[in-house]
């Protein structure tokens, strides 16, 4: 049976190989950064035989693929923390499609306030029908979905004339 296109045995020698490298990329940075592990620090395990260049070559490389291995991770994770972000905002943001919105809906979706939305559908500027909100005997505007996109998309509707509002007057 295949594991990410090695085999068994291939996977256990993968894992010992990299706690090699590791130890070895630990060793090496230390060595790089001019810094000798000190004899307070308990080992914690049987110590492996590295066969090292007298000039010190291979723990460079090793070092080396450490911090690409390294940059490839944090390349990983800086992916992960951006489809993270962009989830949580669509969660937060609450995209559900709904068949009808109220105006406070309507107004977190366009970035404006309640009120600006009320008087819009009571100037004939948006296209929205009036429900029995169960809040006394006012009622409540509702707006359709496709009201919503209409709004988005081509924006609102000139002020209706048969609203009863009249334009404010210039100064000329």
């Amino acid at each position: 049976m295949q594991k990410n296109g090695l085999q068994n045995g291939q996977v256990g020698e993968s894992v010992v190989r990299q706690q090699y490298l590791l130890e070895i990329g630990g060793e090496a940075l230390r060595e790089v950064a001019g810094k000798k592990s000190s004899s307070t620090s308990k080992p914690r395990g049987p110590k492996r035989p590295i066969a090292r260049d007298t000039g010190g070559v291979e723990t460079i490389a090793v070092a080396q693929l450490l911090r690409d291995e390294l940059t490839q991770i944090k390349a990983r994770l800086v992916g992960v923390e951006s489809l993270l972000s962009a989830i949580l905002e669509k969660v937060i943001q609450g995209n559900v499609v709904k068949e009808y919105y109220t105006t406070q809906d309507v107004a977190r979706i366009l970035s404006k306030r309640p009120y600006t939305v009320r008087e819009w559908c009571r100037l004939g500027r948006v296209r929205g029908e009036k429900s029995h909100s169960g809040r006394g005997v006012d009622e409540e505007w509702r707006i359709s979905h496709e009201e919503l996109m209409r709004i988005q998309n081509e924006g609102l509707l000139p002020v209706a004339k048969c609203s009863g509002v009249e334009r404010p007057r210039r100064l000329k």
